[in-house]
Formats: structure tokens, C-alpha cells, sequence
């Protein structure tokens, strides 16, 4: 069993979450730009919120008004990220052709575990056609903790094959050290990739089990996980 990361693992958007976590807060609070200088690496799309909430109202969210952002959220993100002109979007080296290596071998099953809320996760992956390699998951939606949602997708994942996959065999891939540290907790294993902030000597000072500079080199990355 494979775990992706979507964001910065995957895929790039160019800075649409951004601009849909703006348009948010300006309708339901009229503030503009309230992004700042907000660090989403490795976080829930909900400690998102709460953090941006914190800076801009010196407060918590109240539930209502976080499902209220949530909602204007999760629409803007669906309609901005098919505009072909906003951002940067970008695939991250050797996506798709990895995915595609591995669901033709027939030896694996590909899920998620991202903490972006599941609707956002699956319109960022159908910008470029990739939720075609992905069965299930886990999401920002299922829980604000990592692990946590680590656990959701590996309990999907063994649903999905009717049987128990030993931890062993269960990989964790993705670029922040909230990934491995996830792994860690779950008793899985991790592929760190140097394609999102952190760079591979610093990824290595939280000791995954395995660490790529990306995932384009298909064989190394298989001779991992068989």
C-alpha cells in the first residue's frame, strides 16, 4: 500500500489555495489578503484557518463560521483551479510517469493521505487527470491530525482489498517532515521527497526510513517498496 501527499509530492497549484483561503475570509469577514505569510507546508486545511483566524481576529473560529469558510473555500478552490491562467500549477518531476509505473505492475494499491479537506484534494488531482491513479484516502476532512489521518487511509485501504496489509509493507511518500513524522506514529514506513521546502539534508534530521530528491527515477523508487 502507497500513501501520497498531494501538495508539493504531487503537484503544485500555483498558489490557488491561496487565493480561494482570501476570497473566503473576504466574504464571510470583509478582510482582504489575509494569506500573509502563512506557511501551509505539511498542515490541515483546518489548521489553515484556525491560524489565519488567530492573526487576523485574534481568535478562535467559531464552528459555524469555520463551516461557513469552508464551504465558500471548497467552491472557489473547485472553480479557480480549472482556470488555466491562475498561478503556477505544475506537476512535481516524474508524476504521472511513476504513477502510471505503478498501477500498471498490478503490485500495488495508490491512496491519499493529505490534510486538504477530500473535495479540494480530488480537484486538485483532476486538474491533470491523477485521480485516476488513486482509490482512496485520507483527508484534512477525516481529522486536523496527521496521523490520524494517516490511520483513516490504511483502514480504507485494507477495506478496499478485504484483507490486512502488515505495516511493513505500507509507505508513507511525501516532501515535509509532518509526513514522516506520521509514519512514525503509525508504525509505516517513509519516503521523504525534496520537492517541497525542505531540502534533503534537512529532510534526513527526521529520519525516514528512505529519501529521494524526487520521484522521477521510477526504478530506484520501486526497488524500495518491493
Amino acid at each position: 500500500m502507497l500513501l501520497f501527499d498531494i501538495d508539493l509530492t504531487l503537484l503544485y497549484t500555483g498558489g490557488v489555495g491561496r487565493f480561494a483561503f482570501n476570497n473566503a475570509f473576504k466574504k464571510v469577514f470583509g478582510i482582504d489578503e489575509v494569506w500573509g505569510n502563512t506557511n501551509p507546508q505539511g498542515k490541515t486545511d483546518r489548521l489553515i484557518f484556525d491560524e489565519i483566524a488567530l492573526r487576523v481576529l485574534n481568535r478562535k473560529l467559531r464552528e459555524k463560521e469555520y463551516r461557513n469558510l469552508l464551504e465558500i473555500y471548497v467552491r472557489d478552490f473547485k472553480r479557480m483551479i480549472k482556470i488555466k491562467t491562475l498561478g503556477d500549477f505544475r506537476l512535481m518531476p516524474g508524476i504521472p510517469k511513476l504513477l502510471q509505473t505503478l498501477v500498471k505492475s498490478d503490485r500495488f494499491i495508490l491512496g491519499l493521505a493529505t490534510g486538504n479537506v477530500e473535495e479540494v484534494a480530488w480537484a486538485k488531482l483532476g486538474r491533470e487527470n491523477l485521480a485516476r491513479y488513486f482509490r482512496f484516502g485520507g483527508f484534512g476532512s477525516d481529522s486536523g491530525e496527521r496521523p490520524k489521518i494517516v490511520k483513516t487511509a490504511i483502514r480504507r485501504g485494507r477495506k478496499l482489498l478485504r484483507k490486512r496489509i502488515p505495516p511493513e509493507r505500507i509507505f508513507m511518500v511525501g516532501d515535509a517532515f509532518q509526513d514522516i513524522d506520521a509514519a512514525r506514529k503509525t508504525g509505516i514506513r517513509s519516503i521523504a521527497v525534496a520537492t517541497g521546502k525542505l531540502d534533503l539534508n534537512q529532510l534526513k534530521e527526521f529520519n525516514p526510513d528512505f529519501i529521494l530528491p524526487d520521484l522521477s527515477d521510477s526504478e530506484r523508487f520501486l526497488s524500495i517498496v518491493r
